[in-house]
């Protein structure tokens, strides 16, 4: 064996080794349950080590709950939440917080229920214990796989082949994960192990045994979790680039030029109305050119049978921000709205919604335009409040409505006069004499919106958490001022679970200035990247970079926008970085190239500054800077070893260690 080849198996061993001992700590430090619907994952591992048959929704076994239970008492679960659950007699039932796992896809149950019946008899907190440990063994195995991709990617010798799997072994909010009861460990080590076959693919050209792997793990993918079935969408396009190599090479990019345009193009529609949000199935634009709009060019066109699946409660609905929703807590508005329908009927008008109240009113449609309006006097707890175009479906036949103009005005205005607007999109104007300014946005459906095609609607809604249509998250990302309460609070959760929140996410570092520092070193790691790319020019792996961002960018917009789900319903849900964690990998790849790069223009600059060697920007490592900077790459071992020692202390501190 050569001496680069023992070197690097000496750098995986040693980045196992701190993986290892890292998991180890996470497993005993945080309490049992403490981890994402632990609980309930649990739940699915004991139903699989003790039944004879694969556990189904189903399955219920009320002593393992009334345990569970107890043991969450026992360990002070409840003790920072605002409630504290009373364990009843034997007769009722209990049952468990948090959301059923028992629909999830089963391999990982069944792998992590093997330890767990070795501890059958020494109760529930150390059978959990027990099914923590393959999760541990998942994490060793993901710092494997990032150890074979830097592999593949630079040559014997290189800084990334250690900084990679060192900085996987030792992110501590990753580690945590890694080390909870979650089927998200195996789903990020069977997807990580997909990644490295497709950078394999890529560098090495099409071979049967790397294409038969990476079918196989894809196939796993299924059995694991719809997370690790992201990794999916870098299948062909790996495979494309094994195949296609040499002079063929710009034949690829041309060819994924043309889908990714063709793709958009048939798509994607710009004839939505902006700021309001589908949930309807209906194929037609819900913005249409009418000759009976009551203002403007536009009306509101909604076919009233083609209901979406799921929980929705609204065919089209907007949300108003947070901030002028509370303003109005307790105050009268007035809310108006032109409205007709191709038959007459008694419907339910529009919906003025706050968070526990629905206000409507039964109405007469005609096929003649109407303008109606009613007062409210909105609750004094008011928090939330949406505009809801949900009327009554027919029993039989098919029923259009149209609407127009619709305002929302705080105050009492006259019910019983028309507002006069005094912009094209409605936006102020004069109501009762008193000028007013309309609280909805785009009410005359003037201004355009995107939204995907209804093929593309419908599919994507069978895989989207509730049912959600792809085109309500596209439009919740265009319109900034109706999602301002969800995505900026949503990046900011990202970016600490990624590296430092732990639990459920709901255990922060001890001080804020450590994510100010997290930060900061974030963005140095892609001002190093965006250096490093413009160095290395066409010498760079773009097939590679370009099939690991693919992945990225679906992960993220997908973990991003999981809030904008629920933007119809009271409660955000703040999505965490495990739902981007399959692609981990990736991203601590990108974050080390450009640390690395840094590190290189420090070494050369300081070269430079001492005059000992005349240097070049767009050079590489030499073994004189290379010797200058294991300096600063110890700094870096030390830098995570503060950060891991730092968690570790803040873990201690939220419950009651220290």
């Amino acid at each position: 064996m050569s001496r680069t080849a023992k070197q690097d198996r000496l750098i995986l061993g040693l980045a196992l080794l701190a993986a290892i001992l890292h998991g180890w700590i996470y497993i005993f430090l945080m309490p049992p349950w403490q981890h994402y619907d632990e609980p309930n994952h649990f739940e699915y591992v004991w139903l699989a080590a003790n039944l004879d048959r694969p556990p189904v929704p189903e399955d219920y076994n009320p002593k393992l709950s009334r345990q569970v239970l107890k043991s969450m008492l026992a360990r002070g679960f409840f003790d920072h939440l605002e409630y504290k659950p009373v364990i009843g007699p034997p007769v009722e039932k209990v049952k468990l917080p948090g959301y059923s796992q028992l629909a999830e896809p089963p391999l990982y149950y069944w792998l992590a229920s093997l330890p767990a019946r070795l501890a059958a008899e020494r109760g529930v907190t150390a059978q959990l214990y027990a099914a923590r440990l393959v999760s541990l063994l998942l994490l060793a195995m993901t710092v494997l796989a990032s150890w074979a991709i830097a592999g593949e990617l630079t040559q014997a010798g290189h800084s990334l082949r250690w900084m990679l799997p060192v900085t996987v072994a030792m992110t501590p909010a990753f580690v945590d994960l890694m080390t909870a009861v979650n089927n998200d460990s195996l789903a990020i080590a069977v997807a990580s192990f997909f990644l490295w076959m497709s950078v394999r693919l890529i560098r090495r050209g099409f071979d049967w045994l790397g294409f038969f792997g990476l079918t196989l793990l894809g196939l796993v993918t299924y059995f694991v979790k719809n997370t690790a079935m992201l990794a999916l969408v870098v299948y062909p396009v790996a495979l494309l680039f094994s195949l296609l190599r040499g002079r063929w090479r710009k034949l690829v990019w041309a060819m994924l030029a043309l889908s990714l345009s063709a793709g958009l193009a048939v798509s994607l529609r710009w004839d939505d109305a902006f700021a309001w949000y589908r949930n309807t199935a209906q194929a037609a634009a819900i913005r249409q050119v009418s000759d009976q709009a009551a203002h403007g060019s536009h009306v509101f066109a909604l076919n009233v049978g083609a209901r979406s699946a799921g929980r929705r409660q609204s065919l089209v609905f907007q949300n108003l921000p947070v901030e002028i929703s509370k303003e109005l807590a307790g105050k009268w508005v007035t809310f108006g709205y032109w409205i007709w329908s191709d038959q007459e009927i008694r419907t339910r008008s529009p919906i003025l919604k706050t968070t526990g109240k629905p206000i409507s009113e039964q109405i007469s449609l005609t096929p003649e335009p109407v303008f109606y309006a009613f007062q409210a006097l909105l609750p004094a707890d008011t928090d939330r409040i949406w505009i809801y175009l949900s009327p009554d479906a027919p029993e039989s036949g098919s029923l259009h409505i149209q609407y127009d103009g619709l305002v929302l005005a705080e105050g009492r205005r006259p019910v019983t006069e028309l507002p006069q607007f005094e912009q094209a999109d409605g936006s102020q104007g004069q109501w009762g004499g008193q000028p007013f300014q309309n609280l909805i946005r785009n009410g005359s459906a003037e201004r355009a919106g995107l939204r995907f095609s209804a093929g593309m609607d419908s599919l994507g809604a069978r895989f989207l958490p509730d049912h959600a249509r792809p085109s309500l998250l596209l439009a919740s990302l265009f319109d900034t001022q109706g999602s301002q309460d969800v995505y900026p609070v949503t990046l900011k959760h990202l970016f600490r679970t990624f590296w430092a929140q732990f639990g459920w996410g709901h255990v922060p570092l001890v001080a804020e200035s450590g994510y100010q520092i997290l930060f900061l070193l974030t963005i140095a790691s892609l001002v190093g990247a965006l250096l490093g790319a413009l160095r290395a020019g066409w010498r760079a792996p773009w097939d590679v970079i370009f099939t690991l961002a693919l992945g990225v960018l679906v992960a993220f917009l997908l973990t991003l926008t999981r809030g904008g789900t629920y933007l119809e319903w009271s409660g955000f849900y703040i999505a965490p970085a495990r739902h981007i964690d399959p692609f981990v990998i990736p991203l601590l790849l990108l974050f080390c190239s450009g640390w690395l790069e840094l590190v290189l223009l420090v070494a050369k600059f300081w070269l430079k500054l001492t005059r000992r060697q005349s240097v070049e920007w767009k050079s590489g490592f030499t073994p004189a800077l290379d010797k200058a900077s294991r300096l600063l790459g110890s700094l870096y071992i030390v830098g995570f070893l503060g950060l891991d020692m730092f968690s570790i202390i803040s873990i201690a501190r939220y419950y009651g260690y220290l």
